[in-house]
């Protein structure tokens, strides 16, 4: 009977066992690792802010990148090495490598590809004068567009299926060009409206008891572009992306569970989609780490320092 009893409870243990393994693997079976590169610079390498260096991101390495799946190539600013751009292949053998002098670098920058598949840098150069250089795949610079706007921060760039342009800034304002670097909108105003625009949709995070007569601190809603309120999402809602199917992609931090999710919206805002992230981010600002391609397929550089090497994870498209 003891015999009987504890190859019961030996089967169940690995049975449990066996559970939880099929469970993990469910939920990462769509999860890669494209690449890993090592700290330093070299040709194949990336730069570590020191830990005694006299920087707010001490010990922290590249922060921004974009991906262009047209060509399979994804572009890395390695900003503490002299604020140069790699272009990887897939398998982060570097290719090519943009210089500041190339792009006139004098302030941060931001960057991302176009549906042509070329680069286009917001740049702000030594006479304070804003512009956005397009390189074709081959790093070669093949236009540049003068901005008439004042140098301000700039934190994120989103390019339409026209080629029309917006740039996000730290002032909470969102400004939108067409191809000849003219403004043509602009929304945001306050301290209590962060906007941060994805062309298509925007989300817009305010004082709870200011629109809904609440006590929350903060209520997050999806917009459209006309300011029309789609959905009421989490505070800490953070809109990385859209798909070529107009969905939404979000960040949303889970406090109890001290975990990223990515949700999934469509353009109701009725969510259709949530993936649990298994590693860490920086930090809420995660549209600087996340990056979305037309097909749904999500790319994600990982918290990185000197214990972990940079990489880049992709995930396969979560939508279907």
């Amino acid at each position: 009977m003891r015999k009987l009893i504890a190859t019961v409870l030996l089967f169940f243990v690995m049975f449990v066992h066996f559970a939880a393994v099929c469970n993990c693997s469910k939920n990462n079976s769509n999860q890669t690792t494209l690449f890993e590169l090592n700290w330093g610079k070299g040709q194949n390498e990336v730069s570590l802010v020191p830990e005694d260096a006299d920087d707010l991101l001490t010990g922290i390495g590249p922060i921004d990148f974009a991906v262009d799946e047209k060509n399979n190539l994804i572009y890395i600013y390695d900003w503490a090495n002299d604020y140069r751009i790699l272009q990887c292949g897939f398998k982060g053998n570097v290719k090519k490598v943009i210089t500041k002098e190339m792009y006139g670098k004098d302030s941060a920058i931001v960057f991302n590809v176009d549906k042509q598949g070329n680069l286009c840098v917001y740049s702000c150069d030594k006479k304070r004068k804003n512009k956005l250089l397009i390189f074709n795949s081959n790093c070669d610079l093949i236009r540049t567009i003068d901005l008439k706007i004042n140098p301000v921060n700039t934190q994120e760039m989103y390019l339409d299926e026209k080629n029309r342009f917006w740039l996000g800034y730290s002032c909470s304002k969102t400004f939108e060009f067409n191809t000849n670097g003219e403004i043509i909108s602009e929304f945001g105003s306050d301290k209590t409206n962060l906007v941060r625009s994805k062309g298509k949709y925007y989300t817009r995070t305010v004082s709870g008891n200011k629109y809904d007569n609440q006590n929350t601190s903060e209520v997050t809603y999806l917009c459209d572009i006309s300011g029309n309120t789609i959905s009421k999402l989490p505070a800490s809602a953070v809109l990385i992306g859209i798909d070529a199917h107009s969905n939404c992609y979000l960040n949303i931090y889970e406090p109890s569970e001290k975990k990223d999710y990515i949700w999934i919206c469509n353009s109701k805002g009725q969510t259709i989609k949530k993936h649990k992230l298994y590693f860490e981010l920086h930090d809420q600002n995660a549209f600087l780490q996340i990056r979305i391609a037309d097909s749904g397929n999500i790319y994600i550089a990982p918290n990185s320092n000197a214990n972990n090497r940079f990489r880049i994870i992709k995930i396969d498209g979560l939508r279907k």
